[in-house]
């Protein structure tokens, strides 16, 4: 009995990464999207083996997305919307703080829209 509790109290202190808060606030210029002098800021939050996307203004969660792999200096976090349909990947660059989004949806490629903006900007960690 005593080494179980032992046990359970080590797994309880080493416990995983994923279970501590990990926020990132990231914020962009909209200058390339033809918005000059504008900011966008987003949120990260992560939830489990997701992170849930918030927009600041109002505070609204926009979107759901999975960890696709996850490494001590980087993310790469995959949402699939059936309102396009589209697929949406975020990078983001644990050392460096910093993120970027592109959007894929079939009139993309119907279309071809040429030269189509990423989304690209700073983050800061928030515990």
């Amino acid at each position: 009995m005593k080494k179980l509790l032992i046990l359970l109290f080590s797994l309880f202190l080493l416990g995983s990464p994923s279970v501590f808060a990990e926020n990132y606030i990231c914020s962009q210029d909209l200058e390339r999207f033809g918005r000059k002098g504008e900011i966008e800021t987003l949120i990260f939050e992560r939830d489990g083996n997701s992170f849930l996307l918030y927009a600041t203004s109002p505070k609204k969660q926009i979107a759901i997305y999975k960890i696709s792999y996850e490494s001590k200096s980087n993310l790469i976090l995959t949402t699939i919307s059936d309102r396009s349909p589209s697929l949406s990947v975020t990078f983001i660059d644990k050392d460096a703080k910093e993120f970027g989004m592109t959007y894929l949806e079939m009139d993309e490629y119907k279309n071809d829209i040429p030269n189509t903006p990423y989304s690209y900007g700073k983050c800061v960690l928030v515990d």
